[in-house]
């Protein structure tokens, strides 16, 4: 029963946690086509490593700064419209945002050459346009063979995840106050806890720095598990390698259709060597 007790409140924990990120970028599944057929604020590119992908990111940010004139006289007629239309303007999603949320964050690191990352979906679709004017996709790789390697172009692919918000990002900073005010309010239970009280390590997804022998109090410690989902950024690799003396990892899924999900290759190539074994939970 205390499993059970315990199973419950992570469960109403992970929905307030979606809810309030959904809330906080208040953002629609864009109806608007390309590859995939629609844009989010999460994208996953592979093939380039993290100096790579900053290149393209800080190439793209010096172009949607010199967008955001133009952007912001497009809301203002685009808000000009909705008044006269008799519509809310406040329920729109707005076209112009400050310049801090138009920037874009580095939010997984998976592997060398698999990186996440997170922004307006409209400014990540214009970095997967730079990314491809200066890269070959994996189904055209063989078009350069003749080159010398040092002459070819990166091979390179990105992918939209089906989320409504940017997890692992600072964009979710004001939606973690309000997780935490949801359950001091409605699940208290959950304040309870401190990381001296932790029966078992807690590893930050951040560095691999186990949380049950850190000094935070209950809600220190509520807060820091939720940033670590919601707005810090998770670097998989440097986490792993920081846990020592480790013989089994157990892997929740998601797995889709496959036996083995994506997170289980994932932790199982960062710890060959290790002799532990990545053991697969399913239903």
């Amino acid at each position: 029963s205390e499993f059970l007790d315990l199973a419950e409140r992570y469960a109403k924990s992970m929905f307030w946690l979606g809810l309030r990120c959904h809330q906080t970028f208040n953002y629609r599944l864009s109806k608007e086509p390309n590859q995939e057929g629609f844009l989010s604020p999460m994208m996953a590119i592979e093939g380039l490593s993290e100096k790579q992908v900053a290149e393209f990111i800080g190439t793209t940010e010096k172009t949607i700064k010199k967008n955001e004139a133009a952007l912001k006289a497009q809301q203002e007629k685009k808000d000009t419209w909705f008044r006269r239309s008799g519509i809310e303007v406040d329920e729109q999603q707005p076209l112009f945002h400050p310049t801090e949320v138009n920037r874009l964050y580095v939010s997984l690191v998976n592997g060398p050459t698999s990186i996440v990352v997170s922004g307006l979906p409209r400014n990540l679709e214009l970095l997967k346009q730079t990314i491809e004017a200066s890269t070959l996709t994996p189904d055209k790789a063989d078009s350069e063979r003749s080159k010398p390697f040092s002459s070819r172009k990166p091979v390179a692919s990105t992918t939209f995840l089906r989320v409504s918000a940017p997890f692992h990002c600072p964009l979710n900073s004001d939606a973690v106050e309000k997780v935490v005010a949801d359950l001091t309010k409605r699940e208290p239970a959950l304040l309870s806890t401190s990381a001296a009280k932790l029966a078992v390590p807690v590893f930050s997804t951040v560095d691999g720095t186990d949380l049950s022998a850190s000094s935070l109090t209950q809600e220190q410690l509520l807060k820091k598990l939720l940033q670590m989902q919601a707005t810090e950024r998770m670097d998989l690799p440097k986490m792993i390698k920081s846990v020592k003396d480790v013989t089994h990892v157990l892997e929740f899924g998601p797995a889709g259709n496959t036996a083995i999900g994506a997170t289980a290759r994932m932790v199982g190539l960062w710890m060959e060597g290790s002799g532990a074994q990545v053991v697969a939970i399913r239903p």
